[in-house]
């Protein structure tokens, strides 16, 4: 609470202290759009995710330890498994960054358009102009939407992946434990449970981070986007 209080209070300090000139009113809706829409997506994104982040570590800290109390090459083993598709999760992460930025900027578009629209409401009844109004509505709803569709779909390929490459890690681990176990290798049947199980606990927070790195990294470029919007200046 205080942390988004404090930012939209010094947002709003900064932008209120930028010269006559350099205030662009054409980006009036970016303002407001970045203190309203953006605002919820870096409280759930960026804030909010820390606390996750956290929680996922110790988690995946815990079973760690334990699993390398039992064998270290099985350990070892299970990590590089479970990275891969850790990693190729935080690739695709860029991609979700590039699409919050469109639908940060189509929020203001929509915004200012809606704005001009409903100012311009006695104008529009003066000439019976509901039907081509109508239609710049809709054009722009659409346009947004569609990029909020986007960003979905890029956010379910990552939860993809992070499911599908914890299923390939856990049988990877379970048959490279089978081998160890038949050529008596310090691995019995009982520590092969135990590590199914740990990897689980592991599996579960690290496939989570991938889709929060993700979220993060995207509210983080709104920040950026309003920073850079506070800095620019106007044209003299």
């Amino acid at each position: 609470r205080r942390g988004i209080t404090d930012y939209k209070s010094a947002v709003f300090w900064k932008l209120i202290q930028k010269n006559i000139s350099d205030f662009d009113r054409e980006k009036k809706s970016q303002y407001i759009s970045g203190m309203t829409n953006d605002i919820q997506v870096i409280e759930n994104n960026y804030l909010l995710s820390s606390t996750k982040i956290i929680a996922n570590i110790f988690m995946a800290a815990g079973a760690l330890c334990l699993m390398l109390y039992y064998n270290i090459w099985l350990t070892i083993a299970a990590m590089l498994l479970t990275c891969i598709p850790f990693l190729i999760s935080v690739m695709l992460g860029g991609k979700l960054e590039e699409q919050e930025k469109m639908i940060s900027n189509a929020n203001a578009l929509f915004l200012k358009k809606i704005t001009n629209l409903f100012d311009g409401f006695s104008v529009i009844k003066s000439f019976k102009s509901e039907d081509n109004v109508n239609t710049l509505f809709l054009v722009s709803n659409g346009d947004l939407e569609r990029k909020k569709y986007r960003k979905e779909i890029i956010g379910g390929r990552i939860s993809t992946i992070a499911l599908l490459g914890s299923f390939i890690s856990q049988i990877g681990v379970f048959l490279i434990g089978a081998y160890l176990a038949l050529c008596n290798q310090g691995v019995t049947a009982g520590i092969l449970i135990a590590f199914v199980n740990l990897l689980g606990t592991i599996i579960s927070p690290v496939s989570q981070l991938s889709t929060i790195i993700a979220n993060r990294r995207s509210a983080l470029a709104l920040i950026k986007k309003m920073q850079g919007e506070i800095e620019e200046k106007g044209q003299k």
